[in-house]
């Protein structure tokens, strides 16, 4: 069975299961004249006088075309307007524009860091630029009056506030340094959710209507978006972006208020939207430093390898050290090398805590163990401290590594210590540690001239240094034993001594006595014997030693400087005709 329908262009004939969907969607008005010749012969008749009709036709499809083709007061876009134009207008009270800026704005820094979540909101109805106003409301007006009569109300809040979420998001993400506010995240998403609701319904919707949606409006999100890429420097690209794939998200769910068949379906996709945001917002105030974006810093030289805040920036920290600093300015990062004689992590974590103290700060430990990071022992501390009236926190990790102490340590303010604490175990995990670009560049060398003693000295200066005391024991050895000039096995004598002095590697006492006896008229090999000696507990030869030196030099300031460092009395200067002691 067909239906003939008397339209503008002339008589059209459907399937009736065709004019049954017609009618149910509201495509057809009551006053159609239709033909069913069962029914009613060879009579065109309006298709409100037959008895389906009634049954078929859908009062809240009706109801839909006419709200798109009637005036009405758009309830919630004016009070969007209304709610930023008073803002805009409160911010030209003298310090209200400060308050709104630092407080309110979109700002990786404050939601992450400091859990300031009510940014992924806020930010969406400040303007402090009257152009930058006109232009979201104008926009804001447009499209909400029209989404509103075409969806409802409440399914325009929740395109709204989930476009400026989504906006907020993404900003932060592309762009975790820079401040961002405005309308633009929310409405790219009502142009986007305008566009897709013209796709969507373009049945349904009276074609005079038709031009305030999909394709008609298509080009407004494109150009702009353009347009925003063309001039990135001022502009927040990303929010534009987040808050156009949020509204296209969630107008993609919604339908029309007011189709009874889908009430309930528009209240759970909008609760849905709300549980999104709200986790969303919980996770961020909850675990926000795991969300920072880190970057790498190397230093070769040292051979340390950690990751940082990527916006975060350099500067001078109160331990007199350099490192990146927060734009929240309640947090501190610094990871520095010192290069010295070995030490053993209870001297480093002596001499950091003088350092501490040296700059101002009064430092409490409230905790500290020992660990292994790469392979070399660390030691993790934590710390409180008053510097300038202010109370923080730092966890410090000390590595101790040949001769150099690596340090990595963040301090913060007392009152973010719960989520710095976050961030902290985050950045210890990607220390690294290598080994130096010196010890490197020695070794290949070593490879290429495997018998030069000059590049095997090298090399056991380089392999000391880095904390690889038997391979630089081997290394000075072999130089020693090729060594051609009495100079250069002095230098490597020394070198040696000084191995056994720091380590304990490489020899003993008799090795000791043996290297000695080689060089018994070089001042230098004699200082550092008598450090060697005394490691080796032979206290009398270490005197010996410095006696011998004493007598090559009387009052040489190298041998002075090592009887006191060596607990040994300064003796008064020898008469010349005094024998040596070898």
């Amino acid at each position: 069975m067909s239906v003939e329908i008397d339209s503008a262009e002339g008589v059209v004939a459907l399937p009736f299961e065709e004019f049954e969907e017609r009618v149910r969607r509201g495509l057809v008005p009551a006053h159609t004249k239709v033909r069913v010749e069962v029914l009613t012969g060879r009579r065109f008749v309006p298709a409100g006088e037959l008895e389906f009709y009634h049954a078929l036709a859908d009062p809240s499809y009706v109801a839909f075309r006419r709200r798109l083709t009637t005036r009405a007061v758009p309830f919630v876009t004016a009070a969007l307007v209304g709610l930023q134009v008073r803002i805009h207008l409160w911010s030209r009270v003298p310090e209200v524009s400060d308050m709104l800026v630092t407080h309110l704005t979109n700002w990786a820094p404050g939601a992450l860091e400091n859990g300031e979540i009510h940014r992924l909101w806020s930010y969406g109805f400040l303007h402090l630029d009257f152009t930058h106003l006109l232009l979201n409301m104008l926009f804001l007006c447009y499209f909400g009056y029209h989404l509103e009569r075409g969806l409802g109300r409440w399914n325009l809040v929740a395109i709204y506030l989930f476009s400026v979420f989504c906006g907020a998001l993404l900003s932060m993400e592309m762009s975790p340094g820079r401040p961002s506010l405005g309308a633009s995240g929310g409405d790219f998403g009502l142009l986007a959710a305008s566009v897709l609701f013209g796709w969507k319904f373009n049945d349904l919707i009276p074609r005079r209507s038709r031009r305030f949606y999909g394709w008609a409006v298509f080009v407004y999100p494109v150009v702009l978006l353009l347009l925003g890429w063309s001039s990135n420097q001022t502009v927040d690209n990303a929010g534009h972006l987040g808050g156009l794939l949020g509204g296209l998200a969630i107008a993609a769910l919604l339908q029309p208020a007011g189709w009874t068949h889908h009430d309930a379906d528009n209240r759970r996709v909008r609760r849905g939207t709300a549980v999104v945001m709200v986790a969303v917002a919980a996770a961020i105030w909850l675990r926000g430093p795991w969300f920072l974006h880190l970057s790498a810093w190397e230093d070769a030289e040292y051979g340390l390898t950690v990751e940082h805040p990527e916006y975060w920036d350099q500067g001078w920290s109160f331990t007199g050290d350099k490192g990146w600093r927060s734009p929240t300015e309640t947090a501190w990062l610094v990871a520095r090398t010192r290069r010295d004689r070995p030490m053993t992590l209870a001297d480093a974590e002596e001499a950091f805590l003088d350092q501490l103290q040296v700059h101002g700060a009064r430092v409490s430990v409230e905790a500290t163990w020992d660990l292994e990071v790469a392979g070399s022992p660390a030691r993790e501390l934590t710390l409180t401290y008053t510097q300038l009236g202010s109370e923080g926190e730092m966890r410090a990790l000390l590595i101790a590594r040949g001769a150099f102490v690596h340090r990595l340590y963040l301090h913060y303010r007392a009152d973010r210590a719960y989520r710095y604490r976050q961030l902290w175990e985050r950045v210890k995990a990607t220390l690294d540690l290598d080994v130096p670009v010196g010890l490197q560049l020695a070794r290949a060398a070593a490879r290429d001239y495997p018998r030069r003693p000059q590049i095997l000295l090298s090399l056991g200066r380089a392999a000391a240094l880095a904390g690889y005391p038997d391979e630089a024991a081997e290394a000075l050895t072999t130089a020693h034993e090729l060594a051609r000039s009495d100079e250069q096995r002095s230098d490597i004598a020394v070198e040696l001594l000084e191995l056994y002095v720091d380590y304990g590697v490489w020899g003993t006492w008799k090795t000791v006595d043996a290297l000695v006896h080689q060089h018994e008229d070089d001042l230098d090999v004699l200082v550092v014997a008598a450090a060697a000696y005394l490691r080796a507990g032979a206290e009398a030869d270490a005197a010996l030693a410095l006696e011998t030196a004493w007598r090559l030099a009387p009052g040489h300031f190298t041998v002075r400087r090592a009887y006191e460092t060596l607990g040994f009395g300064v003796p008064s200067t020898p008469s010349e005709d005094e024998e040596g002691a070898w």
